[in-house]
């Protein structure tokens, strides 16, 4: 993931804890690419690209809070896989014609 090699570590009170900053957060957010399918909450790459620039500050804090605590919500590891064929023209009723298609929440 390109925002974990963007971070600086920050000592506090004797832990080790990733600084995030802006400048990172926004080239991830630059980074998304567009007309990618929504994942379990509805959310496409062009809501993070379109909102307002103050999306970037709260991903900011999101992600800072998310690393000093050390928990990360059991949502942003929720998926939905869809069986997706993989030869229209062979047999659609052959467990190994079919390929596994994910769609995640977190996109950063």
């Amino acid at each position: 993931m390109l925002l974990m090699n963007l971070m600086c570590h920050v000592n506090i009170d004797n832990f080790d804890v990733p600084f995030i900053d802006i400048e990172s957060v926004e080239q991830c957010v630059h980074s998304l690419k567009s007309n990618k399918a929504a994942g379990c909450d509805g959310l496409v790459a062009e809501h993070i690209l379109h909102s307002h620039p103050s999306i970037v500050l709260h991903l900011k804090f999101l992600f800072t809070m998310i690393l000093s605590h050390a928990y990360v919500s059991e949502d942003f590891g929720t998926d939905i896989t869809v069986p997706v064929i993989k030869d229209t023209r062979g047999d659609i009723s052959a467990v190994d014609n079919y390929r596994p298609e994910s769609y995640c929440i977190s996109s950063l």
